[in-house]
Order: C-alpha cells, then structure tokens, then sequence
C-alpha cells in the first residue's frame, strides 16, 4: 500500500488468480478519462447513458489500484493552495516523498515481523517538523481518506487545537470529496459541518474533535475497524475526553493507541503512549518510547502522567 515492493507484490498475488490484467495510466491519462466519464452521470445521481465495455475496465482498474496502491490514488485527491486554486497531490514535493517513503519503511517491517510470528510494532510516527509548507499536512489528510473509501468499516478520527483548525481541516476534506469523480465518491449518508462525515452502505466514517471540546458524542469501535487519529501540523493536542471515551473499544480483547506528541513536562524528543482497553477497564498505565531509534518495544514508566 505504501512500500512499492509489497504493492507490486499484491497486484501480482491478484492478477495471478484472476484474469486481470491491471493498467497503471499516467495521472494525465486517468484524469482525462474521469472528465469524459462525468457526462454520464445526471445532476440527480443516476446515469444518463449506458456504460461502454471499456469505460467499465478504466473504473475497474483504478478501483483496484487506488485501493492497492496509496501512491497512484493521489491522482485523484485533490487539495486547495494557499492562493485558492486546486492541485491534484500526485506530484509530490520531496519532503512529502521523505514522509512516503518512511511508511513505506515501516510497513515492510510490520509486515516481516508478521511473516516471522513477531508482535507488530505498528506504523507510529512523530512528525517534528523543521518548518512549515512541507506538505505533510496534505498527506495526513490523503492518508485518512484513502483508507476511509477504500476500505469497509473503516472510522477515522481528527482532532484540532481548537474550533478554526477544525473548521479548516473540515473545509478542505469537504472539498477532497465533492471533487472525487463520481464512481469512487462512497455514498453520503449524512454530513455534519466541523463534525462527521458518515458513508453507507460503506460503514465507513471521519469524525472531527477539537482539543478543547467538552460536549458531544464520540463514535463507538466494533471488533475489527481500523483506529486512526490524526493531529494538526505536529502541534500538541490532548484527545478531549468524550473522544476517548468514544473511542474506547467495546470487545475487551481490543486496544485503541493514542499518541501525545511533544507531551509537556516530559522528556524532549519522546512520546507518551496510552493504551486504553475496555470500558470497564480504562485505567493503564502510559508508555513512554522513544522516536529515535525506530520503535520497536515500548518501556513501560507508570510515574508518567501524559
């Protein structure tokens, strides 16, 4: 998904048992068909015209490879400049390469841990950024997404300082996914302005917190849905307390990770980790770990207060 070794790997696996053949266009290519498609698609969500044979393999194929492959997705994930006008993020700046390419690191390694039986670290990264304007911010975004509509069952949370970063981070999804074309837009069960996007019969969802939020409801977890939490361009936000107990799972075998990055009083350059466990035991004492070296185990120190 991320590594190009172990996406290449899954697209032989499946053209391998199936009679596919799958076609990697030039983003140019793929976004000129999208465009030729729209005409056959009504304001009023039904299509105008039959499908031909060929236009039903294009949207197969990137179907498939959008799904497999994070990095041919970004052909059609859009973003707004500073200035106001629209880019596609499949021309990447080298410092949203460097970001790529340490998740494409670190999936290679959970995935060999799992072929040797090992417990999986996971992919956790602290972004301490140098600066600003590196793209990262836009990445994040495109990584919450691409999971969300490529993968059922998926729920993603967001959390912001405070109501303006939220409003931001909110405006610019809802502008990722008016500017889908139309056969990968997920069907909109209802959207809720700075707080849900909710997909069905996907069951797929984003939901938006700020730090300082102290009502609401959070969004409940079943056995198998992926967690992620996002931050806003690496300052430090506190997960508000009804998103953690949203967020709790509800099978007691399962865990949720939340990280604290750049926690205050604690050591410089390291994470505080918190693993909260089931409702009825939510008490577990913090993990201090280090971003360098890669993690790999955690040390556990139950004096530290995140």
């Amino acid at each position: 998904m991320y590594s190009s070794t172990i996406t290449q790997a899954q697209v032989d696996k499946l053209e391998a048992s199936t009679n596919l053949k799958l076609y990697r266009h030039t983003p140019e290519d793929s976004r000129a068909v999208s465009a030729h498609l729209k005409s056959a698609m009504g304001d009023d969500g039904k299509l105008t015209r039959q499908l031909r044979p060929e236009e039903h393999a294009f949207i197969r194929n990137e179907r498939i490879l959008c799904q497999l492959d994070f990095a041919y997705a970004l052909r059609f994930i859009v973003q707004i400049s500073d200035g106001g006008g629209l880019f596609y993020l499949d021309n990447l700046w080298d410092s949203q390469k460097l970001l790529l390419a340490r998740l494409g690191q670190l999936e290679e390694q959970n995935i060999a841990q799992a072929q040797r039986g090992e417990p999986c670290d996971g992919m956790l990264i602290a972004d301490h950024k140098g600066g600003r304007q590196l793209g990262h911010t836009a990445i994040s975004r495109a990584l919450i997404w691409h999971r969300t509509l490529f993968y059922p069952h998926t729920r993603t949370a967001s959390v912001s300082v405070d109501e303006p970063g939220i409003t931001g981070v909110f405006s610019k999804d809802e502008l990722l996914y008016d500017n889908l074309p139309w056969w990968l837009k997920p069907e909109l069960r209802y959207k809720s302005k700075d707080a849900h996007f909710k997909f069905e019969p996907l069951g797929s969802s984003v939901t938006y917190y700020q730090a300082q939020q102290r009502s609401g409801v959070g969004t409940g977890i079943g056995t198998g849905q992926i967690r992620r939490v996002s931050h806003d361009r690496g300052r430090h936000v506190r997960l508000p307390s009804n998103a953690r107990e949203g967020l709790l799972p509800d099978h007691p075998a399962e865990s949720l990770l939340t990280v604290h990055p750049r926690n205050h009083g604690l050591l410089p350059g390291w994470l505080v980790v918190r693993v909260l466990r089931s409702r009825a035991a939510q008490a577990q004492a913090p993990l201090v770990v280090p971003v360098h070296p890669v993690l790999r185990r955690a040390l556990e120190v139950p004096q530290a207060t995140p």
